[in-house]
């Protein structure tokens, strides 16, 4: 069975690692998806641990802005397509 995570903001990332264990450990296929931004440092991040895909979004600044909005807007449509192409049986998300 294939499992994707999907979880824009790297401040879940602690429970995302250990959902990922728990699914691993039952056998499933994991893929962790996740944004090339980093929520708490306001900036781009190449590598995240945990995370198989970063998809690629526009920065924002602060935190009650337009441009976060559109941030997760980006993400969304982004992450939606990229889960049809996947075909997971499960997707659990992080919002």
């Amino acid at each position: 069975m294939k499992v994707a995570i999907v979880c824009f903001n790297d401040t879940f990332f602690d429970r995302v690692r250990l959902l990922k264990k728990y699914y691993l450990s039952k056998g499933y296929d994991v893929t962790v998806v996740s944004s090339d931004f980093s929520h708490r440092k306001k900036q781009r991040i190449s590598s995240l641990d945990g995370a198989d895909i970063l998809i690629q979004t526009p920065p924002y600044y602060k935190n009650l802005s337009f441009r976060r909005l559109y941030s997760h807007h980006t993400f969304s449509r982004r992450a939606e397509k990229l889960m049809e192409s996947l075909q997971p049986d499960v997707i659990h998300s992080m919002v």
